[in-house]
């Protein structure tokens, strides 16, 4: 299944210029399987993801959960899927996983700028995946990303980090069916996830 699993909505992330109707209607258009909304330190209730899947007519197979993105004080950004409430800005991570010990936990854009995470970080017991492909990242920290995915074979997400009408560039990969939040986590966490390679080449 291909799903877009770092997106920002209007609603509840201010750094977004883009409504969840929309983000979801545009998904759908470029014939994604899911998407799942990581505003920055909330969480979208199932009611009003309900309402959404109405409002919207999506399909009855169409995957549409909550997580959030959370910048913490030790790992900078991190998404996390599976947590029963949301995280103040700077919660390290190490209390997050104390607090969601069963959540699914990627590192968001970590190749950003000019950093360059160390191989120890990479397999951090803390993390459960890399987010290795990211809008954010410019063409070549996504390249090199690849390349150490492929050298050292991490658990590794794409995610567009949609803040706009540009959907669907770095989608992921789920093996098998998801149906629910938990079925997506165990994806992730049992590293039935990867990068949606169609539009990237590694030169």
């Amino acid at each position: 299944m291909l799903i877009e699993t770092h997106c920002h909505t209007k609603e509840h992330s201010p750094c977004s210029e883009i409504t969840a109707f929309n983000l979801i209607r545009g998904a759908m258009a470029k014939g994604l399987q899911g998407v799942v909304l990581t505003d920055h330190h909330y969480l979208w209730s199932d009611t009003d993801l309900n309402e959404l899947r109405w409002e919207l007519k999506c399909p009855e197979e169409f995957v549409l959960l909550s997580g959030q993105e959370v910048t913490t004080r030790d790992f900078d950004d991190v998404l996390v899927y599976g947590a029963s409430e949301a995280f103040p800005f700077g919660t390290p991570l190490t209390e997050i996983r104390r607090q969601a010990p069963e959540a699914a936990i990627v590192w968001a854009h970590p190749f950003r700028g000019i950093k360059r995470p160390s191989i120890d970080l990479l397999f951090s017991a803390l993390l459960d995946a890399v987010e290795i492909f990211n809008r954010n990242h410019r063409m070549v920290q996504n390249r090199y990303a690849f390349r150490l995915w492929q050298e050292w074979g991490f658990v590794a997400t794409a995610g567009t980090d949609v803040h706009d009408e540009l959907i669907g560039i770095f989608p992921s990969w789920f093996n098998g069916q998801i149906h629910t939040l938990n079925d997506f986590v165990q994806a992730i966490r049992n590293g039935r996830c990867r990068p949606h390679m169609k539009r990237f080449k590694a030169v």
